[in-house]
């Protein structure tokens, strides 16, 4: 669900904060993948008890990117913009 996820800044270059509406969820996997489809960082167990996690992406190099949150059966997406 993109409306429920919400990555700021966007574009981004060393960090960024996911935020979740409505959140009801304490730990979630998080999962990038590239523009052709490869998954490039996984965070299990990413603590989402704020309602926000902060996300470190100097690993990650130029480009557009998905953000995937999962807990359980539930899924919340959104595109990541990196600029450096």
């Amino acid at each position: 669900n993109y409306s429920d996820l919400e990555i700021s800044p966007n574009p981004a270059n060393q960090f960024v904060t996911l935020s979740l509406k409505n959140n009801t969820i304490s730990e979630a996997k998080i999962t990038i993948t590239n523009s052709v489809g490869q998954k490039v960082k996984t965070i299990e167990n990413a603590n989402f008890s704020t309602g926000k996690y902060a996300l470190d992406l100097n690993d990650l190099v130029n480009g557009q990117y998905i953000v995937k949150i999962t807990q359980g059966t539930t899924s919340f997406l959104q595109k990541l913009n990196i600029s450096k």
